[in-house]
């Protein structure tokens, strides 16, 4: 991760003749404690059962290594 970065943020109304704003905000990476953190990947929304429950401890146990780096 790169120690320097920026954060975009843009605000939109629901009325869309209002004009978007966009606000940047420099970030220091490094002295922020900001890391990254592991994904839990995709949602295993067609599995069904005890085969559900595994998927969903694989994706709890590939986070809690991940988590191990920070």
């Amino acid at each position: 991760m790169d120690e320097r970065g920026q954060v975009s943020v843009m605000y939109r109304s629901d009325d869309r003749d209002q004009p978007a704003y966009v606000d940047v905000f420099d970030v220091n990476t490094h002295g922020a404690g900001l890391w990254p953190v592991p994904e839990a990947g995709p949602a295993p929304d067609d599995l069904k059962g005890d085969l559900r429950k595994f998927y969903k401890l694989g994706q709890a146990l590939v986070r809690r290594v991940g988590e191990l780096g920070r």
